[in-house]
């Protein structure tokens, strides 16, 4: 599908592109990564991993990652990373970063309003509702969000103590914390959460 410039969407994203992105934009997480748009794809079987992208001369300025799927009964249009801190994603001081979020989130729209998108979903955590686009519908939600300290000690100590106690048996049962820093860290991750 065309959409209206300069906005494009491509099937896949550019990957170096795409983690040069991740890379120098804000507000980013390890779910923005291609690495866990490929485990989207691996893990929900017919699924793409697709990219509303605004391109320049150093790769992408700004994009709107997205899972697609098509079924019997219409596409799944999902953004990523799928329920959480989902949202336009721009590159770090970026001049126009309203404007580049504005577009990406009409590339989104155009692309969902068709008559074969059953159902499409995007979280955007901290979004700017003056930047949707008159046609989305947005809703109020809300999350927990909990600031992370470089060391594990210092985030525990924010949390409650229900939360320290649980915390502390697990460890008491050999739970280990360590940071994730490749690609290999977000299989693991993700392997441990389909299999529950």
């Amino acid at each position: 599908m065309k959409l209206t410039p300069p906005v494009e969407l491509v099937s896949p994203p550019d990957p170096a592109a795409w983690d040069a992105l991740v890379a120098e934009a804000e507000d980013v997480t390890v779910f923005h990564t291609s690495a866990w748009a490929r485990l989207w794809i691996a893990e929900w079987p017919g699924a793409r991993w697709e990219a509303v992208v605004l391109p320049d001369g150093a790769g992408y300025a700004g994009a709107l990652g997205l899972i697609v799927r098509d079924g019997a009964m219409g596409r799944r249009v999902m953004a990523m990373p799928y329920g959480t801190y989902g949202g336009p994603i721009v590159r770090r001081g970026h001049p126009d970063a309203s404007g580049v979020r504005r577009l990406l989130l009409e590339g989104y729209a155009q692309l969902v309003r068709h008559a074969w998108v059953m159902l499409s979903e995007l979280t955007w955590y901290e979004g700017h509702r003056d930047e949707l686009p008159a046609e989305l519908i947005a809703a109020d939600a809300f999350t927990h969000v909990r600031p992370l300290a470089p060391d594990f000690a210092e985030v525990l100590r924010t949390l409650p103590h229900s939360v320290r106690s649980r915390v502390r048996q697990a460890e008491a049962y050999g739970l280990t914390v360590r940071r994730a820093t490749d690609a290999r860290d977000v299989r693991h991750y993700h392997a441990s959460r389909c299999a529950r």
